[in-house]
């Protein structure tokens, strides 16, 4: 099996099975595909940043960060320091230590996973390099350092705002920048990424949806209308 029928495998069961059953198919998965392919080490590294996500998603942090941990030994263990798949494996890892609470050590792993994506000889595509600035942001934002997450999401919004289909990622950049300009008291700005958020999560989700309705939530919490 290849990595790409392995995560076509896994997208269709996780229609059909439940968190434990789940569980239990990536991991031997990943057993199975480390006995196939010895030396496929970016593949390998593939299905355990799956895993990793499959436990962070769900609050298993050790877990999850025992996963990440593996992908990025395996890309050291080959001297791959450079590629934009080590980067990501940073900023996966990254954002698991965003979620258990440990900022610093998620700041410092952002740090470097963008340093990575600007310097890379393929370059990085920019709704990937987007997502670590917005990730990184969010780490500003929940240290209170509201100027610094300004500027991060001011600079992945000017990275994906002329893509196509980039509806879901260019509207929670949005909110993540009006949450930022909440934190520095320009109220305007906030209604006006705010606004421009709840539209499109509407126009792509519809009314319904949970992110458009938690959109409205924050508008009204954050401007008291």
């Amino acid at each position: 099996m290849t990595v790409w029928e392995v995560f076509a495998e896994y997208d269709k069961n996780a229609t059909i099975m439940n968190d434990q059953e789940l569980e239990v198919w990536l991991n031997e998965t990943l057993s199975a595909f480390q006995q196939e392919h010895p030396d496929d080490y970016f593949g390998q590294s593939a299905i355990l940043n799956e895993l990793g996500g499959f436990y962070r998603s769900r609050g298993i942090f050790d877990k999850g960060e025992q996963a990440f941990l593996l992908a990025k030994n395996l890309h050291e263990s080959i001297q791959d320091f450079t590629s934009l798949d080590y980067a990501t494996t940073l900023n996966n890892l990254a954002g698991l230590y965003r979620l258990a609470g440990d900022l610093d050590r998620a700041l410092e792993m952002f740090n470097e996973a963008q340093k990575l994506y600007e310097t890379s000889e393929k370059k990085a595509p920019p709704e990937l390099y987007a997502s670590c600035l917005n990730n990184k942001g969010l780490v500003y934002q929940d240290m209170k350092r509201y100027e610094e997450a300004r500027e991060l999401f001011e600079k992945a919004l000017a990275l994906i705002n002329d893509l196509p289909n980039n509806g879901y990622v260019l509207a929670t950049t949005l909110s993540n920048l009006a949450f930022a300009l909440h934190g520095l008291g320009e109220k305007d700005k906030v209604a006006l990424y705010l606004d421009q958020a709840i539209e499109i999560f509407c126009q792509e989700m519809g009314e319904q949806s949970p992110l458009y309705q938690s959109c409205l939530k924050v508008r009204e919490k954050l401007l008291g209308e």
